[in-house]
This record gives structure tokens, sequence and C-alpha cells, in this order.
């Protein structure tokens, strides 16, 4: 079988495959590519540990005259409000690297001087690109996704419940 070379003018860490594994390979990132059971167990372990340091930051701050339970949804809100943050972080990474790898230019910078270069992929890396965004990073997303909807209804859940 023939190999193809093609030459990319984009740098290597411009390229939307390389992207894609330097975000894979990051520890922040890495997690959310897993499997179900081990991605919903950090979660839960992460809610877990955000509520209970919540709750006990909180404890020592909103002494206010509040009753318990207000108290305790005030620290819920506060708490979730950095799950959500931290969760939209790693939505919008992904998201950015899905959009890059579908597109079929990349646009770049050479010479870092803003010389906003565009290159057109060859059909087979804009097939190897499509085929990777929509088997490794489409899943992903959509459990994002589903993962934040779930925090945002518990959020305003609880945000009704506060102000009632």
């Amino acid at each position: 079988m023939k190999k193809i070379n093609f030459v990319c003018p984009v740098p290597i860490d411009q390229q939307p495959i390389y992207e894609y594994e330097q975000l894979k390979a990051s520890i922040f990132f890495y997690w959310t590519t897993d499997n179900n059971k081990p991605y919903y167990t950090r979660l839960l372990i992460l809610l877990l540990t955000n509520y209970i340091v919540t709750i006990l930051l909180g404890h020592f701050q909103f002494h206010m005259g509040v009753s318990g339970l207000k108290t305790l949804a005030l620290e819920s809100l506060i708490g979730f409000s950095f799950i959500i943050l931290f969760f939209l972080r790693l939505y919008l990474g992904w998201r950015y690297v899905y959009r890059r790898l579908k597109q079929a230019t990349i646009t770049y910078e050479e010479s870092g001087w803003y010389d906003g270069q565009t290159w057109v992929k060859s059909p087979d890396v804009l097939i190897k690109d499509i085929l990777v965004a929509d088997y490794k990073l489409l899943p992903v997303i959509k459990r994002l996704e589903m993962t934040l909807g779930f925090l945002l209804l518990y959020f305003g859940w609880v945000y009704l419940a506060l102000n009632s």
C-alpha cells in the first residue's frame, strides 16, 4: 500500500489533531474521555468533595442570622457555581477542538506576528479529522452537555427554593 505524504504548512502545535491529543493528555481534560462508570464516579467524587468543602467554609462564613436550611442552600449555590464554571471550561475546550477538526480549512499563525494564514485540508486529512471528531469527541461533548444541563437544572432548583 502506498503511503501518501502531504505537506502541511500549519505548525504542529496549531494542527487540530495535535490539539486533540494535547487536550486528551491534559490532566484537566483527560478524565472526560473515560467510559461512563469512571466518568460518573469522578463526577460524584468531585461533587461530594465540593459540597463538603463549601459547607465547611460556608459554616464559618455565613452565620448572619439566616436559617440553617437557607444557609445550606446558599452554600450549595456557591459550590455549584464553581462546578458549573469548571464543566463549562471543559465543554468549551472540547467544543473548540471539535469545530477545528470538522472545518475544511485551518486558520493558523505561521510566525506569531498575526499573519493569519489559511490552509485547506487535503481530503485524507479532512476525513481523518472528521472521523476523530465524530467518533471520539462527539460522545464526550454530548456527555458534558448532559452533565451541564443537570448541574444547571439543580442550580436553578436550589435558587428557586432559596428565593421562595
